[in-house]
């Protein structure tokens, strides 16, 4: 099933996982998620990308846009993906690496 998960492996973030496709259908999903975990207070916010299957410019541009939400809220966000992946080389080709936190380090309790 494609969308958006919350996991929540630690108690130090919150996890949001995103399954499937990252494109503009989901990318709303992630905005109103990441505001959702903002409005409880979360301070944290991990994106794991491990099970995004497909991401274009839509899925990078709403990453992009979580990113500066969660700056916003003086929250901290971190973005994994793993070394090879689709979405990973993406990334590393458009430059946003460093304002994401793309992260090496799976979430704490995952599994690749």
């Amino acid at each position: 099933m494609d969308g958006i998960r919350r996991a929540d492996y630690d108690e130090e973030a919150v996890t949001l996982e995103v399954e499937g496709e990252l494109d503009i259908d989901s990318g709303e999903t992630l905005k109103r998620a990441v505001r959702g975990v903002l409005d409880q207070g979360a301070q944290k916010v991990r994106i794991d990308l491990s099970p995004t299957t497909f991401m274009d410019s839509a899925g990078l541009a709403a990453l992009v846009r979580a990113a500066r939400d969660i700056s916003e809220a003086r929250g901290q966000v971190e973005v994994y993906s793993p070394k090879g992946s689709e979405a990973r080389v993406f990334i590393d080709l458009s430059g946003v690496r460093s304002l994401l936190g793309l992260t090496d380090d799976p979430p704490q309790g995952r599994e690749d």
